[in-house]
């Protein structure tokens, strides 16, 4: 404010009196007149200048409707009726979370390959696995009426 020449400093002071600055020009304002006293001597010469201004003026009153919109501004918004678990934020939250952990069960975990049927010479020929997808077993049929054959492929297993 030591810098501002003495016209801009008498328009802030106005502007402070009749209180059209913004929000936060008048806090910094009101923090310079706390600290310079010619400025806080400007503030209180506009206010005796000003004061006979606001006494020829009638008061009008406030509409109703606007004092509505004031109440509802202020007042925090009431839950609409009917809301109720569907407007619950927490049941959401877990109602996602839940989905994500099952989509993620349902990618990691994969149902095993069903067996593969290879006709040979009009019979059959199966390859049984262990549990770590190596062949295991060798079945075969040559055709519907013959016997099955297994053999085993891994004997260490």
């Amino acid at each position: 404010m030591i810098h501002l020449t003495p016209e801009l400093r008498d328009a802030l002071a106005a502007e402070y009196v009749l209180g059209t600055q913004t929000r936060l020009v008048r806090q910094r304002l009101t923090r310079l007149i706390e600290e310079d006293a010619e400025l806080a001597e400007l503030v209180a010469w506009w206010h005796t200048e000003l004061a006979p201004l606001s006494e020829m003026i009638e008061p009008v009153p406030t509409p109703p409707w606007i004092w509505r919109r004031i109440e509802n501004i202020l007042q925090p918004a009431e839950e609409e009726p009917g809301g109720g678990w569907w407007s619950n934020l927490m049941v959401w939250r877990w109602s996602t979370g839940l989905a994500a952990a099952l989509a993620l069960i349902l990618v990691l975990i994969q149902p095993p390959a069903p067996p593969v049927e290879v006709p040979v010479e009009g019979g059959v020929v199966l390859v049984l696995t262990d549990d770590a997808s190596k062949p295991a077993f060798l079945v075969s049929r040559q055709s519907t009426d013959a016997p099955l054959k297994a053999q085993a492929l891994d004997l260490a297993a």
